[in-house]
């Protein structure tokens, strides 16, 4: 019988704080901003936890046994660490950072940071519809292709970030009169 891990969540406050700059080192100077290489800290982060729930919702699946409020639960925690996550990259990419960019980089920046609001609501709805059990989803595979919808249209988003923070992180190596 496969073992179904859960993790707290003062784990999950914690997640950001566990990562290893060690990790990005090839992927931007040393001279990236620390805000840049936070920021992918915590997509990596994302990444891991969006994983961690595909692998328990399989491990269910395998089981046949849906446990739909404990799913709730750990989509409300992402939905938490997402809503931190778009705050930090709000705050983060400041009009001097941005200005860095190409003007269509800084209206895809504006784009993406207002995706945001909608990303959190969607997760919202589905945590929602998974507490109410049965009356919203009727069959777990339902509120699976949801969520599978939902990390399909986040992970396209995050990716844009990425060429973002990659636009920024080569715009920062020329700033400081290095190649990248």
């Amino acid at each position: 019988m496969p073992v179904i891990t859960r993790r707290s969540t003062e784990q999950n406050k914690t997640a950001y704080s566990n990562q290893s700059v060690k990790s990005y080192s090839m992927k931007y100077s040393k001279n990236t901003k620390p805000e840049i290489l936070s920021l992918q800290e915590e997509h990596a982060a994302l990444n891991r936890e969006i994983q961690e729930i595909q692998e328990w919702w399989f491990q269910l699946h395998e089981l046949g046994k849906p446990h739909f409020g404990e799913m709730a639960d750990r989509i409300s925690a992402l939905r938490d660490l997402l809503a931190a996550h778009f705050c930090h990259e709000e705050n983060t990419f400041d009009l001097p950072m941005v200005l860095q960019l190409s003007t269509d980089k800084v209206y895809q920046v504006a784009d993406l940071q207002d995706e945001h609001e909608q990303f959190l609501n969607d997760l919202r709805d589905i945590v929602d519809r998974l507490k109410k059990e049965s009356t919203e989803y009727q069959y777990w595979g339902d509120a699976q292709n949801d969520l599978e919808a939902f990390i399909d249209r986040l992970s396209a988003h995050e990716a844009a970030g990425e060429a973002i923070l990659a636009a920024l992180s080569r715009d920062e190596s020329v700033n400081n009169g290095q190649k990248s």
